[in-house]
């Protein structure tokens, strides 16, 4: 049995469908969330996990697939797994595993060949559709059900056939005999075809979001994959940049282990620390440069990319808004807007109200830290490109170090501060941010909250309340009873922050209220619109 760190519950979950699959109780899944949380990993652990011997699993990554080799590794798949069950020698290209088939399953063979021949002629709609009927075809068959497996599976839309997602809607409340789990980086893509291509009235999708590690998951994940001892600040920095990434942490782990191990230390010094994201980030065969570099062929030629990168430069540098990156630009809005729906498309920002937003912390990093700097000199110097490097990530982590010391509520108070009337989305309510121009702390009657504060814009009140643990029904009460001295303040907004968990009954009560309550990921999601520092509850 594998086992999954931090995504045991999802692992669960998927693990219940596919036992209920089995059992003739299909639900299709969607895993959506951004790149490098975990989606491929958590498929890879299910099926290592799962019996498959009831079921014929059909697995494709569609990135950088065309459509041919994505339709012969589908087919090959059916009849290599098939031929492995009745004993027979699977290790065949396509053409002999038809031939070692035929015998057994001459229907299916039969579609498999009407499938290449539309290849051949280049009917790359009729070709595709029917390779989405295959699996039933199958089914009816050989009696074995099949799951699909589609990574990435909005690159469908890239393969030149119109209308797919509308058409395989069609097709999946037909065919009963198979589960589709489908995964998808680009958030917001994946969630406008589900809700439109693949709204089904039968065989709708179970959307599971898989996210980042929480800061506490993160933790006991550097403790468990870091046997070196590591300072506090060091290994909240780790998380903060990696803003809780599997995948980041477990390399950033290695790297950190490999350098130790190598001077034979047993504690994680300031020159280990930073020999570490100069192997990954500054050399050009690092894992992460690779890795960056690779996204950043992928998103556009060497002609487009200049400007991707000069409007990525722009929003890391706090110019987060259309109009703001725009005047960044010396550019109009309307002329910078294909390279932003392509941003957001490709999952590399993401729009949240009136802030454009990186998605990756540590991709932004690398473009300031490293890409522009050797990009963008006149010269080329090695080892002042080197020392460039390590200057930028102690200024990072300086800054990092200096804020994150501040006290907690010093911090609310300054993101407050910040606010100049945007609009931001939280659970798909929009709010305004108003532009404060006093905000005070309130004296407090009891030991319920750590602060509570009132804040006055022109035409908005908000009092807010902030809790250094668990929210409690009485809490809420008490909070309650204390905006009731406010009652002559008009548009007033009422908001209590946990940096712990929110009990159930306290959420019902702040609902009843009409109390916007936060808790931590909600807070450190408004301090990353201002490039501020998270907070470490």
């Amino acid at each position: 049995m594998h086992k999954i760190f931090g995504k045991e519950e999802i692992l669960t979950i998927l693990e219940k469908r596919l036992d209920g699959f089995k059992k003739g109780y299909r639900q299709n899944i969607a895993l959506i969330g951004r790149p490098n949380t975990g989606k491929t990993f958590i498929i890879q652990r299910l099926l290592a996990n799962a019996d498959c011997s009831q079921i014929l699993p059909i697995a494709l990554e569609l990135n950088g697939r065309s459509l041919k080799q994505l339709i012969r590794i589908f087919t090959g798949q059916i009849l290599r797994h098939f031929l492995k069950t009745q004993g027979i020698d699977a290790a065949s290209d396509l053409t002999h595993l038809i031939e070692k088939s035929q015998a057994f399953l001459p229907k299916t063979i039969a579609k498999i060949k009407s499938i290449e021949h539309n290849l051949d002629k280049d009917k790359k709609r009729l070709a595709l559709l029917e390779t989405f009927d295959l699996p039933q075809a199958f089914f009816e068959e050989a009696n074995i059900p099949c799951l699909v497996i589609l990574d990435e599976f909005q690159q469908l839309g890239g393969l030149g056939v119109e209308d797919i997602f509308i058409e395989l809607g069609k097709k999946i409340p037909l065919h009963k005999n198979t589960m589709y789990l489908i995964a998808s980086s680009s958030t917001i893509k994946a969630r406008e075809i589900l809700s439109q291509g693949l709204s089904l009235l039968f065989g709708n999708f179970e959307v599971i979001e898989v996210k980042p590690f929480t800061i506490s998951v993160s933790g006991k994940f550097i403790d468990m994959h870091l046997p070196q001892q590591i300072s506090e600040t060091y290994k909240k920095f780790l998380i903060y940049i990696s803003s809780g990434h599997p995948f980041y942490l477990d390399i950033l782990c290695r790297e950190l282990t490999l350098a130790a191990s190598e001077d034979k230390n047993s504690s994680i010094t300031e020159n280990l620390f930073i020999r570490a994201f100069e192997n990954l980030l500054f050399e050009e065969w690092g894992i992460f440069y690779q890795k960056f570099i690779d996204i950043l062929d992928q998103l556009s030629s060497d002609k487009q990319r200049e400007d991707h990168i000069a409007i990525l430069s722009g929003i890391i540098r706090g110019y987060n808004k259309v109009k703001t990156i725009a005047e960044y630009l010396g550019n109009k809005e309307k002329n910078i807007q294909q390279r932003l729906a392509r941003l957001c498309e490709n999952g590399i920002i993401f729009k949240n109200g009136d802030f454009l937003c990186l998605a990756d912390k540590l991709f932004g990093f690398w473009i300031e830290s490293a890409y522009n700097k050797k990009f963008g000199f006149d010269y080329f110097d090695e080892n002042a490109l080197r020392e460039n490097f390590k200057e930028s990530l102690l200024n990072t982590m300086n800054n990092f170090s200096v804020v994150s010391e501040k006290a907690l509520i010093e911090r609310i108070i300054g993101l407050f501060n910040l606010f100049k009337n945007e609009v931001i989305q939280f659970d798909r309510k929009k709010i305004v941010l108003s532009h404060f121009k006093e905000i005070s702390l309130l004296p407090i009657n009891t030991g319920s909250f750590n602060a509570l504060i009132s804040a006055k814009a022109q035409d908005s009140f908000w009092v807010i309340a902030v809790k250094n643990g668990e929210l409690t029904e009485k809490d809420v009460a008490y909070f309650i009873s204390e905006c009731k001295r406010f009652k002559g303040q008009v548009s007033q907004r009422r908001i209590i922050i946990s940096l712990d968990k929110i009990d159930t009954n306290a959420k019902l009560k702040a609902l009843e209220g009409k109390i916007i309550a936060w808790e931590a990921p909600e807070l450190n999601s408004l301090l990353e619109l201002y490039n501020q520092p998270i907070i470490f509850a």
